[in-house]
């Protein structure tokens, strides 16, 4: 069984590091879809118990990612938005009107939660919960044990910077998640989302974190 959380951002030619083509994501889509791969919101891959399961979740809300909904919806494949409320309506960022799938809060204005006080976290994470679900996503990933005592006050799960599977060690608050960007090789994409993606991904990581570089690092 394989859990994962993939994260997208922009999908166009603008920028590698925060984009990804559209030929290259929908060659992703066919081959999670290829692999039997369940899509599914956050919630639901966290109750599930067999199988191999992926949500599919666009950050930030940009413009450029319609052209992936309409792709998904055709399919009839599930995915999720986390939206920055402040930025919606914008001329970068999508309208209220053009919302659909499930939605997950990005915080009022995707501050670095870590270097707010604690009330300016709560405004930060505060908003109007019948309009997003469960699930919150910390800006760039970055949490402390504030943040999360904060965020458990009204979500079930949060999503964090650790880009590995989701496992039963899996913390609710802490959720790992994979960034994908332009900068990733299909042929990697396919050694992420396999059996043995989860071992290479936490060494990476682990290799990363020795040399002292910042995994959010172009």
């Amino acid at each position: 069984m394989k859990k994962i959380i993939l994260v997208y951002h922009q999908i166009d030619e603008d920028d590698p590091f925060m984009s990804v083509k559209l030929s290259e994501f929908k060659k992703q889509i066919n081959y999670l879809v290829h692999k039997k791969f369940n899509f599914c919101n956050v919630a639901d891959l966290m109750r599930e118990k067999k199988g191999n399961h992926v949500s599919i979740i666009f950050d930030d809300g940009y413009k450029s990612i319609l052209p992936a909904l309409d792709y998904l919806k055709n399919k009839n494949l599930e995915y999720s938005i986390a939206v920055i409320d402040s930025k919606l309506d914008t001329n970068t960022f999508l309208s209220k009107n053009d919302l659909s799938g499930t939605i997950y809060f990005h915080t009022n204005n995707h501050l670095d939660l870590t270097k707010l006080s604690i009330p300016e976290v709560e405004s930060e994470l505060s908003c109007d919960y019948e309009k997003y679900s469960f699930c919150v996503v910390y800006p760039q990933g970055r949490y402390n044990n504030d943040v999360i005592t904060v965020a458990s006050k009204n979500y079930k799960y949060a999503l964090s910077l650790l880009p590995f599977h989701v496992t039963k060690y899996s913390k609710n608050y802490e959720l790992p998640r994979i960034c994908v960007n332009g900068y990733l090789k299909f042929l990697k994409f396919k050694l992420f989302v396999s059996k043995f993606g989860n071992i290479y991904l936490h060494l990476a990581f682990f290799k990363r974190k020795i040399l002292g570089q910042d995994y959010l690092s172009r």
